[in-house]
């Protein structure tokens, strides 16, 4: 009996606000129903015990050195990849399709610099998977506020507008440099949620056919 064929590895990557959740969960569901694939839906920080301590920190309910805050997102990431019962590369192994809300070009963009540079992230993550495609969710950090400030009133790690536009700035300084790994589509993210979703399955069918 022969080996199944590999599964595909994509990512929606994006600011706080840019609907990277509601995109990714409508990727799935379209890959299931068009393409009749077993599809895995997923995120970072996970659902895992080291995603439940970064999720504290987020949500300020926990204090993290910066230090301390780059080695537990990279030590959840290992477990998302290569946890043998239910990680990302098993899944893969086994032929199905997994989506991931966000991933390594999320540490990489929302880092804050000093003691934890950029080079230093990415040494962090070199044995991290690179993923079939990463689909950036382009939207301006005035509207990512005013799409936060609808939906919650809780005030998070990364949901000033200062530091949006920071981690904007970290996305496009990545971009352009060309420092993602794998293939990129960039889709425009400030429409409505159906215009994006269709966006979005374009560029799946132009890199993954």
């Amino acid at each position: 009996m022969s080996a199944p064929e590999r599964g595909r590895f994509v990512v929606v990557e994006g600011l706080d606000g840019a609907g990277t959740t509601t995109q990714a969960q409508r990727l799935a569901e379209a890959l299931r129903a068009d393409r009749g694939v077993e599809v895995e839906l997923t995120k970072e920080p996970t659902n895992g015990p080291l995603g439940a301590v970064l999720r504290q920190a987020i949500e300020g309910r926990l204090t993290l050195d910066p230090v301390a805050l780059a080695l537990a997102f990279a030590a959840d990431r290992a477990d998302h990849l290569f946890n043998p019962v239910n990680g990302v590369v098993a899944a893969l192994e086994a032929g199905r399709w997994v989506v991931s809300d966000r991933y390594v070009l999320s540490s990489l963009a929302y880092n804050r610099g000093g003691a934890t540079s950029r080079e230093w992230i990415a040494e962090l993550n070199r044995h991290a998977l690179a993923p079939d495609l990463t689909v950036f969710v382009d939207v301006e950090p005035e509207l990512c506020l005013r799409r936060i400030g609808a939906r919650s009133s809780a005030a998070e790690l990364f949901h000033s507008r200062e530091q949006l536009v920071a981690v904007d700035r970290g996305y496009r300084e990545l971009i352009d440099g060309g420092h993602v790994r794998g293939p990129l589509e960039t889709v425009d993210g400030s429409g409505s949620i159906e215009q994006v979703e269709q966006a979005i399955a374009a560029a799946v069918a132009r890199v993954l056919g």
